[in-house]
């Protein structure tokens, strides 16, 4: 009976309605009489009767005083709402609120949060634990951990019931204001989750500390919304908005701590985008930002205030209470300060009467109060006037008269450094070495008692305040690095290189974010300081967090220079200097920005050179300047400038053999000269010699081997025998070994497996392990077996998507990714498979247009497009789109064209734009266009003849060669009705193709096309 009426029975009713008042006034108008038409007037009368009722039961339905409020939470001492989930009700007695209705629900199932009494039942339910299902998906009801629900409430009560009809006027959004902390906003909110919890379909209590955005983009696991691999913030942002718009409503979401003005002001409209239904609920200290609701959280008022200070001191004395006035006026009525100095005072005061609240104001007048708000206060006592002093003068007299002893303080350092958070008690104990026979127990539970942390024994874990923490890290400025000295050195072995794989990076996390908030804290420059940023930077490279390893590797830069303003001289900072810009050159590589890169090498290098000078006997810093030489190696080589890089990795490869010469046993050398090796040997790759390139990486995997069997659990070690092994597998394929090729993949393949396994945050395994199966893949192919390597490839992307999605900002990965959708592309052409191939071409050709346009200067992005313009020419000539296809392949050839004209000695842009022409040549022919044909042909094979005669091993210049002479084979024989000059061209491929089967057995499509030619000479004789 109570449900609401359909749009359409509205339309209906208004029809009907007008209808009877046009008959009404029809039979009126052609009645020669006038008499009044009663029918239709009382059927008019009778639907307005209707429609009065129908409003005034509308109205009751929301009216409170009904004792039914669909908005309030079911409790025992609450109105009912709607009950879901009623199977029967028999002899039904409800009455006002449901802990008066008994014997009402009959074989019911009720779905609820929180203790619901019905009658003389009490069904307890766990709204924690609740799930509501969305087709596949199940979204928890809380989004996120409950807030924590503070036992001792008072006074708060008419705040609660001002939020509650904010809401109930339809107005979703409220900011809970006061300039100052400790006043109870977040208690507010806690305590309006709590009470209200029930009504709602889904929570979340989001900490906007680093703000709203990043909160936001936190519920995104709760909410199973998968990021794009190009969503930047604000993208990500919109995705979790509509995520919870599309959530069943009422929903709460709580921001705590919104206290960034600006931060405020950039989600301003996000905050409005939500569904009206959505009740929104912020914490600041912001008092105004456009036209959002506030709601004021002001201080207590006397009485309130007066039972919060006997509360926490339960032997003040009443005839103390004008003392006790003026000092709440005093700390602006603080509700967190009145808290504190109780506790203080009974902890002072537990066993003889030594500081009354006398005493207190005294030292209040003396000493003034640390402000927990920027405004002045006046404070009064009697019909005496107290100096207008700022609320920072009232702590600090706070935290002068607890007379804590030099262990507190202590404590107290730390607990300020250390996140606002929960910390148990071993933590804390293992974080600052405490030894087992050390009484830190005493000092423990002194700072517990006095008030300064907060102590769960359920847990055995103690909390500080954040206003605590300020208060702390001022009033110890001057002790408070060597109080965190411990800390500090704790934080540096736990992030040490070599054990923070053992866990799977789990206790490297927890040190790196305590790290950052030590960083922070601790604002005087300090060479411990330098070396936890070291450590951190080398923790977030490896988990693939390179914007977080950039802020850590900037600040460890500041660090090092303000040391350096005093100790200009200072060789190991100079050093330290040196090795930190070489990192920032490191992270800005891998984003793509190579000029950056290029910028800090540079520097590293030139101070790594005057330290070497200096100090010719310090294997250090001849160490580091190696390694500057690799890292100008590294971007010469990305920037296509292979002679510049060559010349500096031989100067790094020099370097490490004197070293590993002078000191056999050390590992770190031997590891530099195995990397050495590999670097010399991708160069020469790169230039062509591969019999040069095969002996530097049979070098490397030697040095890798006995590494690895010295030392089988180091990681890095293990890691690089497995880069040694595909290295040679890649020389052995461009050499046509493929049997040796194939077992140097798998051996590479299975490390990479193991590596994966054991460390799955490790992203440099994961990579790697992506790259292992496109080898394998590749070589696959080579052997025809198209099924084997097409499930090869769909596990190289897999990997590459999810190494993208989690790091977008990794052109690394990116760049992977494109090339894993490329091999997919080329088996699927194999296959047959046109369509699939075309799409993964394009989605191919889209992430490198996105690479070359945002880095134009790095060769690799601007190759691997002008292949992928090439991948889409041919399956679009492939599905007779020739005009398609003629665009890619002059794409591809402009490109090619440039890559080879500044870089004429990189045979692999020399063999990239033969291969164009060739393309160009195909398509020329097919259009009939036979002089432009023949021009790109005899292009083709003028750079494919200088290529496999500067390097007559390398199988696939030989192969590209003998396709150029089939080329113009059929060209000279369909074309030029030229049959003599095609068998010399047919003649000429045979040759090359009888070397490569012999020379290279396993390639199928070497015996394939040698069949072919061999069928069409025989056609022409």
């Amino acid at each position: 009976m109570n449900e609401k009426p359909t749009r359409w029975e509205y339309i209906t009713t208004f029809i009907v309605l007008a209808l009877c008042a046009y008959w009404a006034w029809y039979d009126y108008q052609n009645d020669p009489d006038k008499k009044i038409p009663f029918e239709p007037l009382i059927a008019v009368v009778g639907y307005i009767i209707v429609l009065l009722g129908y409003l005034r039961w509308q109205k009751g339905k929301g009216d409170p005083s009904d004792g039914v409020t669909p908005s309030h939470a079911v409790t025992t001492n609450q109105t009912a709402e709607k009950i879901y989930n009623i199977e029967s009700v028999k002899e039904g007695h409800f009455g006002k609120t449901i802990k008066d209705s008994e014997n009402t629900l009959v074989d019911t199932s009720i779905s609820a949060g929180g203790n619901v009494d019905i009658g003389n039942k009490t069904i307890q339910t766990h709204i924690e634990n609740q799930y509501i299902q969305y087709g596949d998906l199940k979204i928890p009801r809380y989004l996120t951990n409950p807030p924590f629900d503070a036992e001792f409430f008072i006074g708060r009560e008419k705040d609660l019931e001002a939020i509650e009809n904010h809401y109930q006027k339809k107005e979703k959004l409220l900011v809970l204001v006061n300039g100052e902390g400790g006043m109870g906003k977040t208690t507010l909110a806690a305590k309006y989750w709590v009470q209200h919890q029930v009504r709602y379909k889904h929570l979340a209590w989001l900490y906007s500390d680093s703000g709203i955005g990043s909160a936001l983009v936190g519920l995104a696991t709760k909410l199973k919304i998968d990021f794009d691999p190009t969503d930047d913030e604000a993208a990500q942002i919109a995705r979790i908005t509509e995520g919870v718009n599309n959530l069943d409503m009422p929903c709460l979401l709580v921001f705590d701590n919104a206290n960034d003005k600006a931060d405020l002001e950039q989600h301003y409209t996000t905050l409005h985008q939500f569904n009206p239904s959505c009740h929104i609920l912020l914490t600041s200290r912001v008092s105004e930002v456009g036209d959002m609701r506030v709601h004021k959280v002001k201080p207590l008022d006397k009485d309130h205030a007066l039972k919060v200070f006997k509360k926490y001191y339960p032997d003040f004395l009443d005839t103390e209470g004008d003392i006790l006035t003026d000092i709440m006026h005093a700390v602006g009525y603080n509700t967190l300060v009145i808290e504190v100095l109780a506790k203080n005072l009974a902890v002072l005061n537990k066993f003889k009467k030594q500081y009354g609240l006398a005493d207190l104001l005294r030292d209040l007048q003396q000493k003034g109060l640390l402000a927990v708000k920027t405004q002045p206060v006046k404070v009064v006592y009697g019909s005496h006037i107290l100096r207008n002093e700022k609320a920072d003068s009232i702590i600090e007299a706070m935290y002068d008269l607890s007379a804590l002893s030099a262990a507190e303080k202590y404590l107290l350092s730390n607990f300020a450094v250390l996140p606002a958070e929960n910390i148990p008690y071993n933590t804390f104990c293992q974080l600052l070495q405490v030894p087992d026979d050390a009484d830190i127990d005493t000092p423990l539970s002194n700072l517990h008692e006095k008030g300064w942390i907060e102590y769960r024994p359920t847990d055995k874990d103690f909390k500080i305040s954040p206003v605590i923490q300020e208060i702390v890290k001022v009033k110890n400025k001057d002790t408070l690095f060597e109080d965190c000295k411990a800390l500090i050195d704790t934080l540096i072995a736990q992030l040490k290189r070599d054990i923070i794989h053992l866990d799977d990076y789990q206790q490297a996390a927890i040190a790196a974010r305590y790290g950052e908030m030590v960083l922070n804290a601790l604002t005087i420059p300090h060479w411990s300081l330098h070396v936890l940023c070291d450590r951190m930077g080398y923790y977030y490279q490896q988990v693939g967090n390179l914007s977080q390893a950039l802020a850590i590797y900037e600040k460890e830069w500041v660090i090092i220079q303000r040391l350096m303003e005093v100790s200009k001289d200072d060789a190991d900072l100079k050093s330290s200097l040196a090795s930190t810009l070489g990192w920032l050159g490191t992270i800005y590589t891998s984003l793509g920005n190579l000029d950056k890169a290029l910028g800090f090498y540079e520097e590293d290098i030139k101070l790594t050179k005057e330290l070497y000078t200096a100090y010719p006997n310090n294997v250090d810093f001849k160490n580091n300047l190696a390694i500057s030489y690799e890292k100008l190696g590294e971007t010469h080589t990305s920037l296509g400038n292979l002679d510049k890089a060559l010349g500096f990795y031989e100067d790094y490869n020099r370097l490490e053999k004197e070293l590993n010469a002078a000191y056999p046993n050390n590992v770190s050398f031997k590891n530099g000269l195995a990397i050495s090796y590999q670097y010399l040997g991708n160069t020469h790759t790169s230039l062509g010699n591969l019999d040069k390139a095969l002996g530097f990486y049979e070098e490397m995997n030697k040095l890798f081997k006995e590494l690895y069997a010295a030392n089988p659990n180091n990681v890095d070690f293990k890691n690089g025998l497995a880069i040694s092994y595909s290295k040679l597998g890649e020389t052995h394929t461009s050499l046509g070994n493929l049997d040796k090729a194939l077992g140097f993949y798998e051996d590479y393949n299975r490390l990479e497996k193991e590596l994966n396994a054991a460390y799955p945050n490790n992203v440099d395994f994961k990579n790697n392990l992506a790259i292992s199966y496109e080898q394998l893949g590749n070589t696959h192919t080579s052997l025809g077996n198209l099924d084997k390597a097409l499930g090869f490839y769909e596990d190289e992307v897999k990997l590459f998507e999810e190494l993208n999605a989690a790091y977008p900002n990794n052109v690394s990965f990116k760049n992977g990714l494109a090339i894993s959708y490329e091999k997919l592309g080329e088996t699927h052409t194999s296959l047959g498979n046109l369509g699939k191939a075309l799409g993964f071409y394009e989605d191919e050709v889209k992430l490198f247009e996105e690479l070359n346009a945002a880095y134009p200067n790095n060769v690799s992005f601007k190759n691997g497009l002008a292949i992928s313009y090439e991948k889409l020419g041919s399956t679009h000539t492939s599905l007779g789109n020739l005009d398609k296809a003629l665009g890619f392949y002059e794409e591809r050839n402009r490109l090619g064209k440039e890559l080879y004209a500044a870089y004429p000695n990189n045979v692999s842009f020399k063999n990239g734009l033969a291969i164009s022409y060739s393309k160009l040549g195909e398509m020329h022919t097919s259009l009939g266009n036979l002089d432009k044909a023949l021009g790109f042909y005899e292009e083709d094979i003028k750079l494919t003849k200088e290529l496999n005669a500067a390097y007559p091993n390398n199988v696939s210049f030989k192969n590209g060669l003998a396709i150029s002479f089939a080329q113009l084979g059929v060209f000279s024989r369909d074309n030029l009705k030229d049959k003599p000059k095609a068998r010399i061209y047919f003649k000429q491929a045979e040759v090359l193709w009888l070397e490569l089967v012999r020379d290279a057995p396993q390639y199928v499509q070497f015996q394939k096309f040698l069949g072919m030619v061999q069928d069409i000479l025989k056609s022409l004789d």
